[in-house]
C-alpha cells in the first residue's frame, strides 16, 4: 500500500488498480468519468481497508462553495512541496517517465 487517497478524474477501470494500492482509511475522489462510467471492482478492499468513495458533483455546489474549493486547490497548487510528487513531461514521453519510474520503485 502506497498512497493516503487520489483524485480520478479519468473513471473506468483507474479505480479498480488505484484502490489495490491505498492504505488504510484512505480515499478515492471521483470528479469525473472521462472513459466511462462503469467499471468492475471488487468491494472488498474498501470494507476490509476502510477506503472511502466520495463523488464529487460540482454543478449542484453552491458558488460559495465552489470559490472556496477553488481557493483551497490553488493553495495546495502553489505550494512548492507539490513538484516533489509529479514530474510534467511531453506526451510522446509518458511511456518512457512511467518505465523510468517503475525501474525506481
Amino acid at each position: 500500500m502506497k498512497y493516503d487517497g487520489f483524485i480520478d478524474t479519468i473513471g473506468g477501470d483507474v479505480i479498480n488498480s488505484g484502490s489495490k494500492q491505498l492504505k488504510n482509511n484512505s480515499s478515492i475522489m471521483l470528479v469525473g468519468n472521462i472513459c466511462k462510467s462503469n467499471f468492475e471492482l471488487n468491494i472488498m478492499p474498501f470494507i476490509i481497508r476502510g477506503i472511502n468513495l466520495i463523488g464529487i458533483n460540482a454543478e449542484s455546489c453552491k458558488n460559495t462553495d465552489r470559490k472556496k474549493a477553488w481557493k483551497t486547490l490553488y493553495k495546495i497548487v502553489c505550494d512548492k512541496k507539490l513538484k516533489k510528487i509529479y514530474k510534467e513531461c511531453a506526451f510522446n514521453q509518458v511511456i518512457n517517465q512511467i518505465k523510468n519510474f517503475n525501474n525506481k520503485n
